[in-house]
Order: structure tokens, then C-alpha cells, then sequence
């Protein structure tokens, strides 16, 4: 190297001045070349802004107002179409406008309200009414390997996109009028006063502990037959006119474990509710405040402790327990056993011994001994077995074999 640094020193001096001047010019146009291709013509070429094809779109064309569920997304479709030339490939060009649109952040918040969301390429929203205005950002990532990947498939389009942050408004009046949605009112449905009204929440007993749940109910609200089926369930069924299941509400208790009498507990809706509001069910009502109690389980003393609370199970499901009662039938308990089966205590019944004053008959019911009192109620989860009709309660009472006090396998106890 020092050698050739000599070398041009002993030249003349004007073949030196020519040489370092060439070598300039060639610096100098290596230089322009960098800036036109790297910084000019990338500044210069036009920029394509990707907010013209963010759109709304709706869950479903029936909407309830109040409660719009939709999305925000950015419409590949058109921006594949805009990026079309005659000699791209179809496949190859959806790929890189997908890969491209992957790295879209969008966010979007409710102007003047507490609704928002965030994801990459769509935001789902919901619960929100057609007055409602989105406030939506879109954002590029900047660091260097996401740039390098927005750089290749943008060579692949042949489109420059404009990545400076944008925020902008969406009114959702325009795109419900636009789709030409379906907006209904909601329909206000209040299961939690029901429950409350009618002391449905329970102590439910187990082997070494106690627990809560809502007694089996069926009743109408509105327009809709609402139905529990039992202290287990976590979600009531919801049925229409036409007794056609429509949804389901979900609830959940504050605390279910580690309970114990004297407990506070609380009954809500549950948060996961999206399938009833999405058909126009407006949950309304107040969480339900419950005090734990000690359960008792079925027994000859506790049914004779509880005897009006086994009168009000039957009188509320006199109907389902015996077909053959109609509406209107008037009925009424004449005696109450609890039958102890020796050998096998599975086989132990709560007897309830009836008549149909309206279609003169009496009847005898034995229910199996899956049940329980809660707070002087009676909850019941078995099956029952009905005898046949007789003329009076006494034959009634010898047409059931478990109240036989001549057989050696049965204690019987009479509770009322």
C-alpha cells in the first residue's frame, strides 16, 4: 500500500490532479446512486394508505341495538384487488398481501365511552349501539426484522405502504345502514329477582362438606320459558314461543368451596353471556346476596321436621309427579312415610300418600331418598314411583309394598 501511496506521489502533477478528480466524480456518482434508489425514489414513490380499506362488519344481520356485535377488519379483498397487475400471480399475491396485513395493528376505542379492543388486522367488538363512534388507530411495528418482512412482501405487490400511525373515526350508524341490518329492541329478562323472589338459592350437603347451587325452577319471563334443571347446573335454558331452545344464561356463585354455615355468598350473571345478548337478551337484576345454612339430608326426622316444606314440593309439582292431575284439579296430602328398606338403605322412600278431590281418587307416591332440606325447603332429584288409584287413603297405603309393616324388610315411620 505505501508503495502505490509512492508511486502516485512521484507522478506529475497534473496526471495527479486528473486521477484524484476521476476518482471524485466516480465517489460522487456512487453516491447519488445510493441516495436516488435507497432514500429518493422510495420517498418519492407514491404511498398506499391502508385505512380506505378498514370496514365494519356485523355477527349477523339481526342486531340488537345497544348491543351491536361485529368486527373491524382490514378488507384483503379489495386490497388484493387494487394490487393486481396482468402479469401477477393470483396465489402468490394473496400470500403477500395476507403476510403484509399481518403486521396491521388496529385498536379501537368508543369516543365517549369505555368500550375497546385491540388485535392484528381485526378488532371484535360488541355490546355497542349504532350511535356509537370508533375511534380507530392503525400502527405499523418498527423494528428491523419486521420492516425487512413488510419491505419484501411490498416488493411482491408492488405497493409502498404508507406506515406512519393513523387514527380516524368509524360511525357505526353508516355500516348498519350500509348492510342494511336488522335492529331489534332487546328483550329485558330479570332471573335473578325470580330466584331471589322465590328463595331458590340452596345449601347443597355432600359427604364431608357443603356447597350452593339454585334449585330446579321452570317458569316464563316475557316471551321466553326460562328452565333449571337441577342444583348442579351453572346455566338456565332459555326457550321461545314455540318451546324451541333459543340460548342459554349462564350464572356463577362468589365462592363455592370451603363453605360452611353462616357463609355469604353471592349469585351472579356470569361474564360469559355472549350467545343470550347476541340474541337479544338484556340480563337485568341485581346479584343476589345468600347466607350459607346447614343442609339436611332425607330422613324420618327430618321430614317430619321439614313436613311443610315436603307439602310445598308437592303442591308445586303435583302435575309432573301424577300425569293424570289436570289444571284445576284440586289435591291434597293425607299422610306422609319414610320407609327404611333393611338390607339395602338405597332403597329408602319418602311416601306421600294423595287425593284428587276433583277426580275423587287417592294415590301413594314414593320417592326415591335422593333429596334434601335447605333452609326449609325441600329439594328433590330422584325418581317416583306411582301406584295405582284407590277408593280411599287406607287402600292407597296397602298398595305400596314399601309401607308394609308386616314385612320384615321395611321400618316405617309415619311423619305427618
Amino acid at each position: 500500500m505505501n508503495g502505490i501511496v509512492e508511486k502516485f506521489k512521484n507522478l506529475p502533477k497534473k496526471t495527479r490532479v486528473i486521477i484524484t478528480a476521476s476518482a471524485t466524480g466516480v465517489l460522487l456518482s456512487a453516491l447519488i446512486l445510493v441516495l436516488v434508489f435507497a432514500v429518493i425514489i422510495p420517498a418519492a414513490s407514491p404511498k398506499t394508505d391502508v385505512t380506505k380499506y378498514i370496514t365494519v362488519t356485523f355477527d349477523d344481520k339481526a342486531q340488537y341495538d345497544g348491543n351491536l356485535s361485529g368486527s373491524i377488519t382490514l378488507d384483503r379483498g379489495a386490497f388484493t384487488e387494487d394490487c393486481k397487475k396482468e402479469d401477477s400471480d393470483e396465489l402468490v399475491l394473496t400470500g403477500a398481501v395476507d403476510r403484509l396485513l399481518y403486521f396491521a395493528e388496529l385498536e379501537y376505542s368508543v369516543k365517549d365511552g369505555d368500550g375497546s379492543g385491540s388485535g392484528t388486522n381485526a378488532v371484535h367488538f360488541d355490546k355497542l349501539s349504532k350511535d356509537d363512534v370508533l375511534r380507530v388507530k392503525l400502527s405499523w411495528p418498527d423494528d428491523s426484522e419486521s420492516k425487512n418482512a413488510i419491505a419484501r412482501e411490498e416488493k411482491t405487490i408492488g405497493m409502498i405502504v404508507d406506515k406512519g400511525e393513523k387514527t380516524f373515526e368509524l360511525k357505526l350508524a353508516d355500516y348498519v345502514g350500509e348492510q342494511k341490518l336488522e335492529l331489534k329492541k332487546p328483550a329485558e329478562v330479570n332471573v335473578l329477582d325470580y330466584i331471589k323472589d322465590n328463595n331458590l338459592i340452596i345449601s347443597v350437603p355432600g359427604d364431608d362438606k357443603i356447597t350452593v347451587g339454585v334449585d330446579s325452577f321452570k317458569t316464563k319471563i316475557g316471551d321466553y320459558t326460562l328452565e333449571n334443571g337441577s342444583f348442579y347446573d351453572t346455566s338456565i335454558r332459555v326457550y321461545d314461543s314455540k318451546g324451541s331452545y333459543f340460548t342459554s344464561i349462564f350464572f356463577e356463585f362468589s365462592k363455592t368451596e370451603d363453605l360452611k354455615e353462616g357463609d355469604p355468598v353471592e349469585l351472579r350473571y356470569s361474564d360469559d353471556n355472549k350467545s343470550a345478548e347476541q340474541k337479544g337478551i338484556l340480563l337485568t337484576g341485581e346479584p343476589v346476596q345468600y347466607l350459607m345454612v346447614q343442609p339436611e339430608v332425607l330422613s324420618a326426622d327430618s321430614a317430619k321436621n321439614n313436613l311443610e316444606a315436603v307439602k310445598d314440593y308437592f303442591a308445586r309439582n303435583a302435575s309432573t309427579i301424577d300425569s293424570d292431575i289436570k289444571d284445576g284439579d284440586k289435591t291434597e296430602i293425607s299422610e306422609v312415610y319414610f320407609s327404611v328398606n333393611k338390607k339395602d338403605q338405597t332403597f329408602n322412600k319418602l311416601v306421600v300418600v294423595y287425593s284428587n278431590n276433583t277426580q275423587k281418587y287417592y294415590r301413594a307416591a314414593e320417592l326415591s331418598r335422593d333429596g334434601f332440606f335447605s333452609g326449609g325447603r325441600f329439594v328433590f332429584y330422584g325418581y317416583t314411583e306411582l301406584n295405582g288409584k284407590a277408593k280411599t287413603a287406607d287402600e292407597a297405603v296397602k298398595s305400596s309394598d314399601c309401607l308394609d309393616t308386616e314385612d320384615a324388610n321395611h321400618t316405617v315411620t309415619k311423619v305427618g
